[in-house]
């Protein structure tokens, strides 16, 4: 394989002030109080590692990896699901060009419009040109039935998260799709060479020069690294598995995850439009009784 025979393709969302926040979630689920243990890991065994090959398709990848993970704490059985089929999906609406990668909203949007499709109605093929691999006429009808079992019903996100939040992120949640900004140093050893050896690559070290953005799905967390499943097959690193030490922080650009909204949970833009509709009633009262 050739190293640098891969692409990146991880873009970074529009912010929108109706966003779900990741951390207020993990306090709800804590109490707030939450003291995450010195090391995390979810069980990945048996989780397919694919190959994105040179389309830009991280984040369908990094999509179906985390659904793959979540079912698989929830089952305890791993149901192995289409990339290709999501990705689709994404590109149906989230206005990036084909070759131009996804955004992480876009994801998690298919992922709650759509669902996940098994592996076995569209299998993986990216040997093919993008447009060939992203027709939007392969999406059946029976794809979209078999996705909505696996329809998600909310997602959060953090924005650029710490080292320290994103293991928390990892631990009260099992695991994240993580955006990270890279570079050469993925593929290169620090002599430069081209290579996916992981006594060369690994921990992978900051990118000196900011190639793209590239998303991962990050499972667990030791006092040392935090580790993830990428998308360069079973070839690269540990198997198809990365990880990083604190130094590649500062180059988090936002995780997000799947979540359950508690009942009687309220987004921020929501109390903000509550609270100044109350002040409006509160003053056309006063103006009222004044008459």
């Amino acid at each position: 394989m050739n190293p640098t025979k891969v692409a990146f393709g991880g873009k970074p969302r529009i912010k929108d002030p109706r966003d779900y926040n990741l951390k207020k979630f993990n306090d709800l689920k804590t109490g707030g109080a939450v003291a995450i243990p010195p090391s995390y890991q979810t069980d990945i065994t048996d989780i397919p590692i694919n190959m994105q090959n040179f389309l830009g398709i991280c984040g369908a990848e990094a999509g179906t990896k985390l659904r793959e993970v979540m079912g698989k704490v929830q089952t305890g059985a791993v149901k192995p699901l289409s990339p290709r089929a999501t990705w689709i999906n994404i590109k149906s609406f989230d206005g990036v060009p084909l070759d131009g990668g996804t955004t992480m909203d876009a994801i998690f949007q298919s992922g709650s419009k759509f669902g996940y499709a098994p592996l076995t109605d569209l299998v993986e093929d990216t040997t093919l040109p993008v447009a060939t691999y992203s027709e939007q006429s392969l999406i059946t009808p029976q794809i979209t039935s078999d996705a909505q079992p696996n329809v998600l019903q909310s997602y959060a996100y953090n924005d650029n998260p710490s080292w320290q939040q994103v293991c928390e992120d990892i631990y009260v949640n099992k695991a994240v799709i993580l955006l990270v900004q890279v570079g050469k140093e993925w593929y290169t050893a620090p002599d430069g060479v081209e290579t996916w050896q992981e006594s060369q690559i690994a921990p992978i070290r900051p990118p000196a020069q900011i190639i793209d953005g590239h998303f991962i799905c990050a499972y667990g967390y030791d006092a040392n690294y935090i580790y993830f499943i990428n998308s360069w097959s079973t070839s690269w690193c540990r198997q198809g598995i990365g990880y990083f030490a604190q130094n590649y922080a500062p180059f988090f650009v936002e995780d997000g995850t799947e979540v359950i909204p508690p009942v009687g949970f309220v987004p921020a833009l929501v109390q903000q439009k509550v609270s100044l509709l109350q002040r409006i009633i509160a003053k056309l009262q006063a103006l009222l009784a004044g008459q």
